[in-house]
C-alpha cells in the first residue's frame, strides 16, 4: 500500500530542519511504502531551495498561501489511496504511520479520517486529538480539553476533528470537496471538513 506523507510548510526552513527528519524516519519504519511531499505554501525564506539541497528525496510542490486549502489540489494529484497531512511544525513518532492509517484500510470501511494522540514538544502537555464539540464565544468549535479528557486520552474512539496532523482517505477527501476556503485564514476548515464527513455517514477515528 502506498501512503503519502504530505507536509504543509508555512513556518519556513527552521521548522523543516527540526521536524522533517522525524517524518522521513517514520516513513522508513512503516510497513507500507511511503513517499514524502512538502507543499511549499509561500513559506518564509528560501526553504524550497534549501529542501532541494538537504532533502533531495522529498518532492516539493509550490502552492499559493491558502492555508490548509493548499492540500486540495495536491491530494487530487496523488496516486495512492491514503495520505497523512502534517503541519510543518509536527514531529512524528517513529512508529506512528501504521496505526494511524490502519482504520482507513479496512475492507468497506466508513472511516474517512484518523487523528493521533499528540503532545507538545516537551512530551508532557496533551495537544489532542480526541476532540469533542464545544461552544466558545457563541461559536461551535472542537476542543481536546473537554471536562474529563485526561481519563480518555489513551483510549481509541471517535473524534470530532483534527488539524495539525490527520490521515485521510484521498477518495473520500475529494468526494467531500476537501477543505473549504470559506474559512480562510482558518482555523475552522478542518472542523468543517470533519462535520461534512459525519453528515455523509462517515466517521473519524482517534
Amino acid at each position: 500500500m502506498l501512503v503519502h506523507l504530505v507536509v504543509l510548510n508555512r513556518e519556513g526552513r527552521a521548522a523543516m530542519a527540526e521536524c522533517l527528519p522525524s517524518v522521513l524516519r517514520a516513513a522508513r519504519t512503516s510497513r507500507h511504502r511511503c513517499d514524502v511531499t512538502v507543499i511549499d505554501n509561500d513559506a518564509s525564506g528560501d526553504s524550497a531551495a534549501w529542501l532541494g539541497e538537504h532533502f533531495p528525496s522529498v518532492q516539493v510542490i509550490r502552492e499559493p498561501n491558502c492555508g490548509r486549502c493548499g492540500y486540495n489540489e495536491v491530494i487530487g494529484s496523488l496516486s495512492g489511496r491514503i495520505a497523512v497531512l502534517l503541519d510543518g511544525d509536527v514531529r512524528l513518532a517513529e512508529n506512528s504511520v501504521d496505526p494511524l492509517v490502519e482504520p482507513l484500510l479496512a475492507e468497506q470501511s466508513d472511516c474517512f479520517m484518523t487523528a493521533p494522540m499528540c503532545r507538545r514538544f516537551d512530551g508532557q502537555q496533551y495537544e489532542g486529538f480526541r476532540m469533542a464539540v464545544a461552544w466558545r464565544w457563541g461559536l461551535v468549535q472542537p476542543t481536546a480539553h473537554f471536562p474529563g479528557h485526561m481519563a480518555t486520552i489513551d483510549q481509541p474512539g471517535p473524534t470530532a476533528s483534527a488539524d495539525n496532523v490527520m490521515a485521510i482517505d484521498c477518495r473520500k477527501f475529494a468526494e467531500l470537496g476537501g477543505f473549504d476556503p470559506l474559512y480562510l485564514p482558518g482555523p475552522f476548515e478542518a472542523f468543517d471538513f470533519a462535520f461534512r464527513g459525519f453528515l455523509r455517514g462517515y466517521w473519524a477515528c482517534y
